[in-house]
C-alpha cells in the first residue's frame, strides 16, 4: 500500500509495494501523468520479458506535483537474463536520450533498497509471456 504523502508532497523514505492498479490510480490522475504511466508500463514489459522481477520508481513522478517531467526507475537484475534485456536499457547517450523518447523517463540498473516506490512485475503480462 502506498502511504499518505509528507508535508513536503514527497512518500516517506523507504519502499512502497504495490500493484499496477494502485499505482495507477494514484499516479494517472492527469494526462500527462496518464501519458507516462503508458511508457512506463511498455518498459516495464520489456523488462519483465528479460525476467526483470521489480522496478523502483522515484523523483517527482512518485511526489504530489500534478505535472512531473518524467519518471526515474531502476529495475532490479537479481535474476534476470541479461541477454534478454532491450539494448534502449543499456543506452545512456545524451542523458538517456532514447529511454526518455521510447519511455518518457529513465532507467537504471541494480539492486536496490533505496527507492521510494517498489513495483511488482508479477501479473503485468499473460502467463506464458
Amino acid at each position: 500500500m502506498i502511504p499518505e504523502y509528507r508535508r513536503d508532497g514527497k512518500l516517506p523514505t523507504g519502499v512502497h509495494p504495490a500493484d499496477w492498479q494502485e499505482f495507477e490510480e494514484r499516479y494517472g490522475q492527469t494526462p500527462r501523468r496518464g501519458s507516462l504511466l503508458t511508457g512506463l508500463l511498455l518498459a516495464m514489459c520489456l523488462l519483465k520479458l528479460a525476467r526483470c522481477r521489480a522496478v523502483y520508481i522515484d523523483g517527482s513522478f512518485v511526489t504530489a506535483k500534478p505535472e512531473p517531467g518524467d519518471f526515474d526507475a531502476c529495475w532490479d537484475i537479481d535474476g534476470m537474463q541479461a541477454e534478454l534485456v532491450a539494448p534502449v536499457f543499456f543506452n545512456f547517450a545524451d542523458g538517456r536520450a532514447a529511454q526518455k523518447e521510447q519511455f518518457g523517463g529513465e532507467f537504471f540498473s541494480g539492486a536496490t533498497s533505496g527507492g521510494r516506490h517498489r513495483q511488482e512485475l508479477a501479473g503485468l503480462l499473460p502467463t506464458g509471456t
